[in-house]
């Protein structure tokens, strides 16, 4: 997910993603994964605070399209 710049820091990620979380949930639906590179530390706060835990976190697993390694984040919920 990713909310255009000039509308951050108002609560629309967190409400979109606590929206599907709960329509999923009524779908019976178990388990969330969602992945991340480690520098986008806002969304991975934000998925914290809604519940998700760190499942796996692998320094240097993922390159760029200009060849920048980047960490790779997976986190769950149950």
């Amino acid at each position: 997910m990713l909310v255009h710049r000039k509308y951050r820091e108002r609560g629309l990620a967190r409400a979109l993603v606590t929206r599907i979380v709960n329509i999923a949930r009524a779908w019976a639906w178990r388990r969330w994964k969602r992945e991340f590179i480690g520098e986008q530390q806002a969304a991975i706060k934000m998925f914290a605070l809604l519940g998700f835990s760190n499942l796996v976190r692998l320094e240097n697993y993922v390159k760029d399209m200009q060849a920048v390694a980047h960490d790779y984040v997976l986190m769950g919920l149950e």
